[in-house]
């Protein structure tokens, strides 16, 4: 299948934090020949530089958190999704993705429910130190992997007009008609079969 990749897709595929993660694994299939263009790569990365900030911010304030505990404690993952109640959301990040981030942290790192102290702070150090560069790279190995669509030279007027009379622009958001004009020049030009695209929200 060919198969058009949307910005959150890749999105959720990049960072494994993301509540999209495990549904974009599932739909970037090496099988398929994957696309994206210029205008989700764009976005692709404005967001991650969203993301990277929310993520930082969070990973700091749960620093915090493990610092209050002596080397010689043991860490209740409950305690900490207690203590994660009281946070504000940061920018995007909601404390409900905060909670399931914090899952996902303790399922990669192989913690266990109550994780001694000294365990916890240097594993998670090491976390946040690659954070940053895990996902860039992951970044490149996914786009690399995939086809590109160059940004559109012109707004077919036929589908522009379509867009105002069904006021459409009101359910775009960021790059979304750009990314839709990339496509369907794209199209217009090349002749791809059982084209699909995924997008999710």
């Amino acid at each position: 299948m060919n198969t058009f990749l949307d910005t959150n897709v890749i999105i959720g595929y990049i960072y494994s934090l993301d509540p999209l993660h495990t549904a974009s694994q599932k739909a970037i299939v090496a099988e398929n020949t994957n696309y994206y263009s210029f205008h989700v790569n764009e976005e692709i990365k404005l967001v991650s530089q969203r993301k990277d900030r929310e993520y930082l911010k969070f990973l700091t304030k749960l620093e915090d958190i493990f610092k209050k505990y002596g080397d010689n404690d043991f860490i209740d993952l409950s305690d900490i999704h207690i203590r994660v109640d009281r946070f504000r959301d940061i920018e995007k990040l909601d404390v409900d993705d905060m909670h399931s981030a914090i899952n996902i942290i303790w399922k990669e790192l192989h913690f266990d429910e109550n994780t001694d102290a000294f365990r916890v702070k240097n594993e998670f150090n090491k976390y946040v130190g690659n954070f940053e560069s895990k996902h860039m790279s992951l970044r490149k190995y996914c786009l690399k992997k995939m086809n590109f669509i160059p940004a559109y030279q012109n707004k077919d007027p036929n589908v522009l007009k379509v867009i105002v009379n069904k006021s459409l622009r009101d359910y775009f958001h960021g790059e979304d008609e750009d990314i839709l004009f990339d496509v369907h020049e794209y199209l217009k030009n090349n002749t791809i079969r059982d084209f699909s695209a995924y997008k999710q929200r």
